[in-house]
């Protein structure tokens, strides 16, 4: 079973993922993201989507060379399109165009597998969907669970304005 959880939100204490995943400074309200010298505060966030999707195929099966080409797998492409389907049916319709903070909750079923490969794959398929290009991700948190009975993604893709620009 599937569940789809997806809305853009103004107040980040309103999403359940959130207040869920260990970001308690900023449901207060701290800024995102560290302090630099045009922004010495930090960011402050302007919305977010939460989605929860299927577990990521790894990025070791993402590519194929086919005729010398390098093509997306089958795999790719299906669940490429599965994150767009469920995304859309969530209610993403408008991908964020500025700078984006990612935080990345994989629940794999057994204890195998890179972190780093499921991510990569999970945050190409929601880009054009969520955000514009993922060359908008300014930061990223990703974390790995295990989750025999239920292994999915759990996405947290903050907005972060104009600021970075």
């Amino acid at each position: 079973m599937i569940v789809i959880e997806s809305r853009l939100v103004s107040d980040l204490r309103d999403v359940p993922i959130f207040n869920r995943v260990a970001w308690p400074l900023l449901a207060e309200g701290a800024p995102v993201g560290f302090p630099t010298r045009s922004h010495p505060q930090g960011l402050q966030p302007v919305g977010a989507y939460a989605i929860r999707l299927p577990y990521p195929p790894s990025s070791n099966r993402y590519w194929r060379n086919f005729r010398g080409r390098m093509v997306k797998s089958t795999d790719a492409r299906r669940y490429d399109a599965e994150v767009k389907a469920l995304a859309r049916l969530a209610g993403v319709f408008d991908p964020i165009e500025g700078p984006v903070s990612v935080r990345v909750d994989i629940y794999r079923a057994r204890a195998m597998g890179d972190l780093d490969n499921r991510a990569k794959v999970l945050l190409d398929a929601l880009q054009g969907i969520a955000y514009v290009d993922d060359k908008q991700i300014v930061e990223i948190h990703s974390r790995r669970f295990d989750d025999p009975g239920d292994p999915r993604a759990e996405v947290l893709i903050v907005d972060l304005g104009d600021a970075r620009r």
